[in-house]
């Protein structure tokens, strides 16, 4: 190949400026090619007037709705950022795809919805293959650390036994949205009472355990799941906020599965807490032979997951339409 030849572009839109969909751009802004392609920031699309203003400041494109970029012309791909809830944007979503673009999304939910959202996954699906386009729900967790590297690291293993996967992160590196979903700040009683009602806790430990299953050939017959609080015993002080003595500084939160036989196949132990000692990702599989994989420090979440999605636009270019199945393996 020519290397004085200009790279051909993939055109690239971002539907909502978040602190995700905000790091993309900057990302994508930086112009570095891979796979024989040139990045090239089409646009973003977000209903918030501050959030285009953000991107007008930086000379970039910006639209209140699909429809109206969709004047302008159509990008190639879009990444969308806009919420952890496949119900909430499943809306956005079906509206990329019936304007025949192939998306790539930072929600948790979409990563392995067959289980836990059965219907919404064969309805988009099903008009992904209407519309001859991929759709990708990617990121680090889900999508990586608990899920997609340790069923990948069982190749090195004959027979597996169980898989258990620690990480523990400093929440003091995190960006300030994802501290207030764990509620680091709040008081014990108020940490249970949002955990009740579900808006605290991380989301995707219930598609890392069915995409581990379904990789593994396993069949899940019960399953679990435990959200405790951190409590500081001093007061500590973040770059954003200071955390009182007694009040929650973090939290512990594991989910597992048990096979027919009443045997824990799959744990998942996550603890996201100020100031946590020795961060790390431990990937441990049980069997012949073990292996044993540590991470020092752990991935890193936002610039991670930022790589996540940028880096997977070839792979949902190219992939057959419908929702993209991560490692998925030919039956024989």
């Amino acid at each position: 190949m020519n290397s004085s030849l200009p790279l051909p572009a993939t055109k690239v839109a971002v539907f909502g400026l978040g602190f995700i969909g905000r790091l993309v751009v900057e990302a994508l802004q930086q112009e570095r090619p891979f796979s024989n392609q040139r990045l090239e920031l089409f646009g973003i699309i977000d209903i918030v007037p501050e959030s285009r203003a953000w991107a007008e400041k930086k000379k970039i494109r910006s639209f209140h709705s699909l429809e109206e970029m969709l004047k302008e012309g159509k990008p190639d791909v879009c990444i969308h950022s806009t919420s952890s809830t496949l119900k909430k944007v499943l809306p956005e979503l079906k509206e990329l795809i019936k304007a025949g673009i192939p998306v790539l999304s930072s929600c948790e939910e979409l990563f392995y919805p067959w289980v836990q959202n059965t219907e919404i996954a064969k309805s988009l699906d099903k008009l992904c293959i209407e519309n001859k386009v991929a759709l990708l729900g990617t990121g680090v967790n889900p999508g990586f650390v608990m899920d997609v590297l340790p069923a990948i690291s069982t190749q090195a293993v004959l027979t597996v036994e169980k898989i258990h996967v620690q990480r523990i992160v400093d929440a003091a590196s995190r960006r300030p949205p994802l501290q207030k979903k764990v509620g680091i700040g709040l008081d014990e009683p108020t940490f249970h009472s949002m955990v009740k009602s579900g808006k605290i806790g991380h989301i995707g430990f219930a598609e890392s355990i069915d995409f581990i299953a379904d990789y593994m050939g396993w069949t899940i017959a019960k399953r679990g799941q435990t959200i405790e609080p951190l409590l500081a015993v001093k007061n500590l002080k973040t770059k954003i906020s200071t955390i009182k003595k007694g009040e929650v500084c973090g939290l512990k939160q594991k989910a597992w599965a048990e096979n027919e036989d009443q045997r824990k196949i799959i744990e998942l132990d996550l603890t996201f807490a100020i100031k946590a000692h020795r961060p790390g990702d431990h990937i441990v599989i049980q069997g012949e032979p073990p292996l044993s994989l540590w991470i020092e420090n752990g991935v890193a979440g936002e610039p991670a997951t930022i790589s996540a999605l940028i880096r997977g636009i070839p792979l949902v270019i190219q992939a057959r339409p419908g929702i993209v199945r991560r490692l998925e393996r030919s039956k024989f």
